[in-house]
């Protein structure tokens, strides 16, 4: 099964609820988000404010973290 976890950029695991600025300055929480669908993908990151963005706004990214079955 393939799992997904969302991360810094340094590979610190990034939980729901933690605030993070964004790369405008702006502090957002974090709380949730969608892995890549396919290979090309980045994913998104959602934030309490209902809008969804791309893990790069945060310098975060989503890192596969078990294998396809």
């Amino acid at each position: 099964m393939v799992t997904w976890q969302l991360q810094t950029l340094e590979g610190r695991a990034v939980q729901a609820g933690e605030q993070l600025k964004s790369f405008r300055g702006e502090v957002m929480t974090i709380t949730g988000g969608r892995p890549p669908l396919h290979q090309g993908s980045t994913g998104r990151v959602w934030t309490d404010d209902g809008r969804e963005y791309f893990p790069g706004v945060f310098d975060l990214k989503w890192v596969r973290t078990g294998a396809p079955a």
